[in-house]
């Protein structure tokens, strides 16, 4: 029995560790690579009359923005939808291993019950937990409305 839970265990673990290898290798070459390019094009400015120019526009502001505004992991909003989809996903692989547990009648079928049970629970409790994020979230007034395409940086009045 412990064979068929080492088994997979050592796929996942060794799927795990290739993904975040890659992920991280991605991020590093997009955040190089957004880097020179914004150095590239302040460089090019030739006096301090064409920055000025160039922070009047709506782009420039949104470049500016870019370049200066500290940026955590990602929104509040990003997040909640993460955790649903991390705990769609949880609990669909959860309820997968529970019908396969009911198909065999031998010793694997234990080790597809506890799997099972294992990632349904995660899945609800993530399900739970972007639930619980998103009605404090509202209240305590972290959430915003979409802006429903109306530009921050204009002014309406």
């Amino acid at each position: 029995m412990p064979e068929i839970i080492i088994v997979p265990a050592m796929f996942v673990t060794i799927g795990f560790i290739v993904w975040t290898i890659a992920t991280n290798w991605q991020r590093n070459n997009h955040l190089r690579e957004m880097t020179a390019f914004r150095s590239r094009v302040i460089d090019r400015m030739g006096s301090i009359k064409d920055f000025n120019d160039l922070l009047q526009t709506p782009g420039g502001m949104q470049f500016m923005d870019g370049i200066t505004a500290e940026k955590g992991p990602s929104s509040p909003t990003e997040r909640i939808l993460r955790a649903v989809q991390s705990g769609i996903v949880l609990a669909s692989v959860g309820g997968g291993c529970l019908m396969l547990s009911n198909m065999f009648h031998n010793e694997a079928a234990d080790a597809f019950t506890v799997a099972g049970v294992i990632l349904l629970s995660l899945g609800i409790g993530f399900l739970v937990a972007a639930g619980a994020a998103y009605v404090l979230g509202k209240r305590l007034g972290v959430l915003q409305p979409a802006n429903l395409g109306v530009d921050p940086h204009v002014s309406t009045r």
